[in-house]
């Protein structure tokens, strides 16, 4: 299970999509998102068995 926290940032700034690009850059650790009402989706990274899961995964389809 993921948590996702919203931000509207509309009354402070418009981020560009320029601007987007580089925040994920800066910040390889975090997930995020836009919606179609420009909020910013910060969503946490999956972890306990889930992540487990995940990082298996690729291992498993490698061969």
């Amino acid at each position: 299970m993921f948590t996702t926290f919203k931000l509207d940032l509309s009354q402070l700034i418009e981020l560009t999509d320029d601007q987007f690009y580089k925040l994920c850059r800066v910040h390889p650790d975090y997930k995020f998102e836009r919606n179609a009402k420009g909020e910013l989706l910060i969503i946490s990274p999956t972890g306990g068995e889930t992540g487990n899961q995940n990082d298996v995964a690729p291992v498993m389809g490698s061969n």
